[in-house]
């Protein structure tokens, strides 16, 4: 039932009847993905062994999202969407798994117990939803095998490039260079053993910092994949990366068809490039937990919102309401992005009595019934939220920092790479694009977008702008880009000679450097957590119970991740890491033992052995090609200082 009468016309089937046409359009779709995607994911020699363990993370994350979106899906999702609505349940998934395990969670409910539970309610909720629809006369729209093939061809390609990595250096693990990723995979394993409020020094992270205090929907799914999968949390993290961008692509390709009103056939294409952009990519293997978490809500809270203020629809509503909740749980700054687009579009088509109808249909009980179980979470992503506002307009107030010291080059952001001029190419191409729209919903769509690229000035221009300006564009860029493309897919679909050659040199002006660009990220990806790293682990379980480990690694991420495989061991840091949002070792010197690098790069830069660590004796205990593990003698003159040695880390 609908809240308002729709003033624009009904949305497209993505999936109509089969005929010759769709059955070319959707193969050369079904090509054009795969050939893009391997293109940018090639490897010289690509190594089969990691396929196991990967193809594990990724049912165990399939089987945890689609059984709990799947009834949310039946119930809430316009059938008329076709093959593009019947994907809905691997976000909708992710987002409930999540939000509900929170929930459970916070009631102390441990992990083993509640994922079980979840697992089995959205089973029955599955079967009781799609009986009732099958009773009441209500079957699905047919949906052409062809185009379903086309949408499944997306997230099959993108899981499989998100992986490219593990086929190339042999092992499923963590890539890049970001540390956030040690936090997130040790919060995965604390939330295996206590609540997300919870402490546990025996853990590689002992409890939650303080800046990630209200993203605990993020982490779970990670924890709760894991424990299904039975796979360490570093192991299942790609594959639930993956599927994070699998999410982000179909999102902005589902708006693209729509809301955008790209032809349906071209929706799985617009999703692959989206999905292959070199700035998407750099956050799949850098790896960027929140922000990616960010972008995968992003284009459905605006779908969602969209369809709300043109169609009305109580279970778009809900929708709504709950991905705005994710959103804003998973990365608060983006909050404003489809709230801003939304409220444009609601003023632009004069929806004035859309929020008494939402009212008196009691939509928002849901959405306020979710917002209260989910109170100390809401209130830590608002107070985040608000904190990063504030900047905005605090001329003296530095903005966040981070990873990012130097503005990147403007064309990475819309995948074409090279600076200014290229991105303004697809910018203009999508206000080309906005043309094709109603005008009213051109007016609302452009007026935001550029709101949202003067806003990226204030960045831009700002000295400590950089990091908050990667983090800006990451979002505009992907919005534009798919922009740019809905209009290129409609003069490629109009069939007139000009259009069609016109819209095809765009294409692939486009796709040759960004397909060049995602590849060359690729070959640059390296291993975060590598075999030397999972040797530390066992090397700390065969050292004596007790034993205290200095950890003589310079401050660095890979210190970190040092730390994190000798948690069932009291540990201190001759140099611990500061300065960061990160728990770290506490400074000390005296151990039982002293964990070192193996070689180091001496003032010419070149490489030769590391001198032993203070007070080492005799030979390692254990070396390999990073590390290696030294027993200690304290001297006898310096007995009367206890060592600092904790299971307990740091707090900054």
């Amino acid at each position: 039932m609908s809240l308002l009468t729709p003033e624009a016309p009904p949305v497209p089937a993505p999936g109509p009847a089969d005929s010759g046409s769709e059955w070319r359009t959707g193969l050369l779709a079904i090509a054009v993905i795969v050939v893009a995607g391997a293109v940018v994911a090639r490897t010289p020699a690509p190594q089969l062994a990691p396929v196991p363990s990967a193809l594990r993370g990724v049912l165990s994350g399939l089987v945890l999202c689609v059984i709990c979106g799947d009834a949310v899906t039946v119930m809430c999702v316009p059938r008329e969407w076709g093959a593009a609505g019947r994907l809905l349940a691997l976000p909708i998934g992710a987002a409930l798994s999540g939000l509900v395990l929170t929930v459970f969670g916070l009631a102390t409910v441990s992990l083993q117990v509640s994922l079980w539970v979840v697992l089995a309610a959205g089973v029955a909720a599955s079967v009781v939803v799609r009986r009732r629809r099958v009773d009441r006369g209500r079957g699905a729209v047919t949906v052409s095998a062809v185009s379903q093939a086309a949408w499944l061809a997306v997230p099959l390609v993108l899981v499989i490039v998100a992986l490219a990595p593990a086929w190339r250096h042999g092992l499923t693990t963590i890539y890049g260079e970001n540390p956030d990723s040690h936090q997130v995979a040790g919060i995965a394993v604390l939330f295996q053993h206590v609540p997300p409020t919870g402490t546990d020094v025996t853990l590689p992270i002992d409890t939650v910092p303080s800046a990630w205090r209200f993203r605990y929907p993020i982490f779970y799914p990670l924890a709760a994949a894991s424990d299904l999968g039975h796979l360490d949390p570093i192991t299942a993290f790609p594959a639930l990366a993956g599927l994070l961008l699998a999410c982000l692509a179909l999102g902005f390709g589902a708006f693209a068809v729509l809301c955008l009103r790209a032809p349906p056939w071209t929706g799985p294409v617009i999703a692959a490039a989206v999905g292959l952009s070199v700035s998407t990519l750099h956050q799949v293997w850098h790896p960027y937990w929140n922000q990616l978490w960010g972008l995968a809500m992003f284009p459905w809270a605006l779908l969602f919102g969209w369809r709300l203020v043109l169609d009305g629809g109580r279970g778009i509503a809900v929708l709504f309401g709950l991905m705005l909740i994710e959103l804003g749980l998973a990365y608060p700054l983006a909050l404003p992005y489809p709230v801003l687009i939304v409220g444009a579009l609601a003023v632009a088509h004069e929806r004035y009595r859309l929020a008494p109808a939402l009212l008196r249909s009691r939509s928002w009980v849901v959405v306020v019934l979710a917002v209260l179980v989910l109170a100390p979470a809401v209130a830590g992503a608002a107070l985040k939220l608000g904190q990063g506002i504030s900047q905005l307009f605090s001329s003296g107030g530095g903005l966040w920092g981070g990873d990012i010291v130097h503005n990147l080059p403007l064309g990475s952001f819309v995948g074409t790479g090279g600076g200014a001029v290229p991105a303004l190419a697809v910018l203009v191409v999508a206000a080309a694009a906005l043309t094709m729209l109603p005008r009213r919903s051109a007016i609302a769509l452009g007026i935001s977008l550029a709101v949202l690229c003067l806003l990226d000035l204030r960045f831009r221009l700002d000295r400590q702008g950089a990091y908050m300006d990667f983090k800006h564009l990451s979002f505009v860029g992907a919005l534009v880009l798919t922009v740019a493309a809905s209009g290129v897919a409609n003069w490629l679909a109009a069939g007139r000679r000009w259009a069609l050659v016109g819209g095809g040199v765009l294409a692939l002006a486009w796709a040759a450097p960004a397909l060049s660009q995602g590849h060359r990220e690729m070959l640059a990806n390296q291993t975060q957590v590598d075999p030397e790293l999972f040797a530390v682990r066992q090397w700390a379980r065969d050292l004596p119970r007790q034993a205290s480990v200095r950890v003589d690694v310079p401050p660095s991420g890979l210190q970190l991740w040092a730390v994190y495989m000798l948690s069932p061991h009291p540990v201190d840091a001759s140099q611990p890491v500061l300065y960061t949002t990160y728990a770290h070792a506490i400074y000390g010197l005296r151990a039982d033992y002293a964990l070192g690098l193996r070689y180091v790069a001496g003032a010419s830069g070149q490489v030769r052995p590391a001198p032993r660590p203070l007070f080492a004796i005799g030979r390692p205990v254990d070396r390999n090609d990073q590390f290696q593990l030294w027993r200690i003698r304290w001297p006898a003159r310096l007995a009367s200082i206890p060592s600092a040695a904790s299971q307990a880390l740091i707090e900054p």
